[in-house]
């Protein structure tokens, strides 16, 4: 049985859709662990629109389709012989969600998985402590990890390295902004701002109404990188340096204060912000920051490990006991 593939990994996220393509290792005690050959991410917010409609909207999913045009071309020149393409939040709310995964299956050929909130926050969890580093001193803290996305948001507490509690939140930077923001003005009002947080506030009380001491805080996601991107100042993304970056809750309300004061248009030009992301990012800081406040930690950093290394680790362990080694051809043309 070979102990080494190359597979791909797609994360069809609520804001992002993203790619990895990874050389994954089975160990002798079937330990995974994987190496990164690529990685590329486009905004596509696909769950615009379905906290109001309840559907996936033709717009969001013709810019999750495109993408995925160039990611099998990726993952085909890179020489991947399977991808998994999992979906989160917005498809687990959306009436067509399922007809959308099985459009995927069958237009790009791909295998397509829908993850639970539970099964989202382990993957997530299993990707952050992909990195050596992290995973040791995950091993002797207690930790939380807390993973803002566009539709949702995932609370994970740890305990020596093994997950005691998880959470996921209907709260995310596109379902926020669109319940609170979106028609709010330009900058949104303080009022608006001031809604939406209590609202996080609320829901944080009610699932964790006793937190207890965090040791390991660690943030993932465009969301928490876009802060650490920013304070680092540099006009092209460094992974390098957002990986492990640590910031205070007082920088990240000096973030907020920043982007929540200016319109859309100055929002877009800000260094460290990806331009498509100006318009959901302040709902995204909101949820960050009330988290942070409601486990009262005081500093906490990025990671550019999460449930993309994660899926990739899925995906690798899938080829490898299946012993798949030929990506397959689409069934033919999607249609959704």
């Amino acid at each position: 049985m070979p102990d080494t593939v190359r597979i791909a990994a797609v994360d069809m996220g609520s804001n992002t859709t993203r790619l990895v393509v990874a050389d994954v290792h089975r160990a002798d005690d079937g330990t995974l662990t994987h190496d990164v050959v690529l990685r590329r991410s486009t905004v596509t917010r696909l769950a615009e629109g379905v906290d109001r409609r309840g559907i996936l909207l033709p717009e969001p999913i013709t810019r999750v389709r495109n993408a995925l045009v160039e990611f099998r071309r990726l993952a085909r020149e890179h020489g991947a012989v399977f991808v998994l393409a999992t979906a989160t939040s917005a498809v687990r709310d959306a009436d067509n969600g399922e007809a959308f995964l099985g459009e995927v299956e069958h237009g790009f050929g791909f295998r397509a998985q829908l993850l639970d909130g539970t099964e989202e926050a382990e993957a997530t969890w299993a990707g952050v402590t992909s990195d050596p580093a992290t995973a040791a001193r995950a091993a002797v803290a207690h930790g939380l990890l807390v993973d803002v996305g566009g539709g949702s948001t995932e609370v994970v507490l740890t305990e020596h390295g093994r997950i005691t509690d998880r959470h996921s939140f209907q709260l995310g930077s596109v379902r926020l902004t669109e319940r609170f923001l979106a028609d709010a003005g330009d900058p949104p009002s303080a009022d608006a701002i001031e809604a939406a947080r209590a609202s996080v506030r609320a829901e944080l009380v009610d699932r964790f109404e006793h937190p207890g001491a965090v040791e390991l805080p660690i943030a993932v996601a465009g969301t928490a990188t876009t802060v650490s991107a920013i304070l680092v100042g540099r006009a092209e993304y460094a992974p390098e340096l957002v990986h492990g970056y640590r910031f205070t809750a007082a920088q990240l309300e000096d973030v907020i204060a920043r982007l929540a004061g200016m319109p859309l248009e100055q929002r877009r030009g800000v260094v460290g912000l990806e331009p498509a992301r100006a318009g959901v990012i302040v709902g995204g800081l909101l949820v960050l920051a009330e988290v942070l406040a409601h486990f009262g930690i005081d500093e906490v950093e990025t990671s550019e490990f999460d449930i993309l290394d994660g899926i990739a680790l899925m995906a690798g362990r899938i080829a490898l006991d299946e012993g798949i080694d030929e990506m397959p051809q689409p069934f033919g043309r999607t249609v959704c």
